[in-house]
């Protein structure tokens, strides 16, 4: 009786002991980030895999996890909040893992690929700090989405982001040069941002009769902009636009380039929106 009731308390022991030492209960630096909180027993063990065997990649160069508690933590903070919203999608700890490395890598690429820009129409200041160039089409959804939230973000963020678009039509989309036909000629009467907005905001429901309500929607001199389609400088344009971007290594849409460097990562306005805060703070802290 005596063995079993010792067996009993050594048992007990060691299932505290290994649950006092288990990542859940012990979170550390980390149960102050954003949205920690929010995470499930088993999506904290995930997220916690991942902040203690991922480097932060700027600012400090240990764990995310050991730089949480580093007098300059805003890179390991930002890191930890994107591990914790990865977690929250329910993503297994590797796959938050590979998220975290196309992030580096987004942030700093073997590789820089410059857009020429000369004759572009910009949104935002030209002189802004972050730059991003999107390669997108018409028809693409994903591109729905991404170009008219950077371009939201040029507006949340005055002075610090600037936006360029170049397109790269689709040969499977079937409208896709006519309705980039349709915004560089609208481009030509000093509205390429409106006719950006009506071609994305009646996406991907497009019709060849279609194009002609747009345009008189954004006031165009018909005349003049059937005329613009059907040039073949228009056409040479289109062209090289797309070229640069298969050059850069794109085989899809939307392409984004922040500063130069390829966006890897979600495009929606959350993660975009961090991924160029972070950009600036790059820039700030000089690496």
């Amino acid at each position: 009786m005596l063995k079993k009731i010792l067996l009993f308390v050594a048992l007990f022991s060691a299932s505290v002991t290994a649950y006092a030492g288990s990542p859940e209960s012990d979170p550390g630096p980390a149960a102050s980030v954003k949205g920690f909180e929010l995470l499930t027993s088993g999506q904290k063990a995930n997220a916690l895999e991942v902040m203690k065997s991922e480097n932060c990649y700027y600012e400090c160069s240990d764990t995310i996890f050991k730089c949480l508690s580093a007098e300059k933590n805003r890179a390991a903070r930002r890191l930890a909040a994107f591990v914790v919203r990865r977690a929250l999608m329910g993503l297994p700890a590797g796959e938050i893992r590979e998220d975290v490395r196309r992030r580096a890598v987004s942030a700093f690429p073997p590789v820089e690929h410059k857009s020429k820009l000369d004759g572009l129409t910009p949104y935002g200041d030209p002189n802004a700090p972050v730059r991003a160039v999107i390669y997108a089409d018409f028809e693409c959804p994903y591109c729905g989405i991404a170009s008219p939230a950077l371009k939201a973000l040029v507006d949340k963020l005055p002075g610090k982001l600037v936006m360029y678009f170049k397109n790269f039509p689709i040969i499977s989309h079937e409208y896709g040069v006519e309705c980039a036909r349709a915004l560089l000629a609208a481009g030509r009467q000093g509205k390429f941002w409106q006719m950006h907005d009506v071609l994305y905001a009646n996406a991907p429901k497009f019709k060849p009769e279609q194009l002609d309500s747009y345009m008189k929607q954004v006031g165009l001199d018909m005349e003049k902009a059937h005329a613009d389609m059907k040039s073949a400088e228009l056409t040479d344009e289109i062209r090289a636009q797309k070229e640069e971007g298969m050059a850069f290594g794109m085989t899809g849409t939307p392409g984004i380039f922040i500063n130069n460097k390829l966006y890897r990562g979600d495009k929606g306005g959350v993660e975009l929106l961090d991924r160029i805060e972070e950009e600036l703070e790059i820039i700030e802290g000089g690496e």
